[in-house]
């Protein structure tokens, strides 16, 4: 199947979108509860459209669809990677439909777009003369994918850890970095303090569930079992590393490490959220995505036998979890 994603023409976005809704049209089916733990704007939006869960399954699906494309844009346009294929749209697409709890758009996914809106932004600073202004734009987007799930802010980490990169670690583009960072807080702090709700802002925003003890609740095997399955994820992206830097251009290599340092804040952060649902793992999916869309390229553009078997068998696991009740 993947040979059908190892070209860049157009009309393979089509099959894209039949994949998508392959693996995602149980939350069609069966529309999930939304999460109750967004953000001001997230919540915002719900009180905009209503709690129509239906809507929100099909603004879900749209919203992976254009992340997948924009992150497989990312990577045509820095040339990471030697070959041009759809193979990082594609597990973007199948990680983000893995559980049903992704089936939705929940305050993870849009936010995640404002990230990677960021992390667009981020490799710019290779451009001398673009730093201190992408600086500003990436503490912008960072606030407001904050606004959107609180558990974003801490995003900033990896931001700053990215700019050493870049040869950006200076005061100014620190300076520009954090006012960027602090405006649109500082913005919707005020509107909520005018209108008399600033208790409800900061309890939205900055009232963290962190627990490490959490990762010990009384839950089921299968729960258990899926986040092992992420674990393993993170474990696998860890070991390919240095694999994967060896195969690359000098320049993709800066990206890619970029791309890892927001993985491990990441996966970090999980670690010590009180985990009360599956939608919290969806903070790990767009940079897995990134790094086994790009660990499965090959300078020839050949699809072994080997890539063709795990993809089937990821995909599968994934139906089955998936359209598990529907087949019960």
């Amino acid at each position: 199947m993947l040979f059908l994603f190892n070209n860049t023409k157009l009309s393979t976005a089509l099959f894209l979108i039949i994949y998508l809704l392959v693996v995602r049209f149980q939350g069609f089916i069966h529309p999930i509860p939304l999460p109750e733990n967004g953000g001001i704007l997230y919540q915002l939006l719900i009180g905009l459209l209503g709690k129509n869960e239906f809507l929100f399954a099909i603004l879900g699906t749209v919203l992976v669809f254009i992340n997948a494309m924009i992150l497989n844009r990312l990577v045509f346009e820095r040339r990471i990677g030697y070959h041009r294929d759809y193979f990082v749209a594609l597990i973007y697409i199948l990680l983000s439909g893995s559980l049903l709890a992704f089936h939705t758009l929940t305050p993870y996914l849009l936010g995640s777009t404002f990230v990677l809106f960021a992390i667009d932004r981020l490799f710019n600073l290779a451009k001398e003369s673009e730093k201190r202004e992408t600086d500003y734009y990436v503490g912008i987007l960072l606030g407001v994918a904050g606004l959107i799930s609180p558990y974003y802010f801490v995003f900033i980490i990896p931001a700053i850890l990215s700019m050493f990169l870049f040869g950006a670690f200076r005061i100014k583009e620190i300076v520009a970095l954090l006012l960027g960072w602090i405006n649109p807080v500082l913005l919707a702090g005020v509107g909520y303090y005018f209108v008399g709700q600033f208790d409800s802002f900061w309890q939205s925003n900055f009232t963290f569930n962190y627990a490490l003890y959490s990762l010990f609740n009384n839950w089921g095997w299968v729960t258990y079992g899926v986040l092992l399955v992420f674990v393993i994820l993170f474990a696998l992206a860890v070991f390919i590393q240095p694999l994967l830097m060896t195969k690359q251009q000098h320049h993709a290599k800066q990206y890619i490490r970029v791309m890892y340092n927001f993985l491990f804040v990441a996966f970090g952060s999980l670690l010590f959220l009180r985990l009360s649902d599956l939608t919290y793992l969806f903070l790990v999916v767009l940079y897995l995505a990134f790094i086994f869309g790009v660990f499965f390229k090959r300078k020839n553009g050949e699809v072994t036998i080997v890539m063709e078997l795990i993809h089937l068998v990821f995909l599968i696991f994934t139906l089955l979890n998936v359209y598990k009740f529907q087949l019960a």
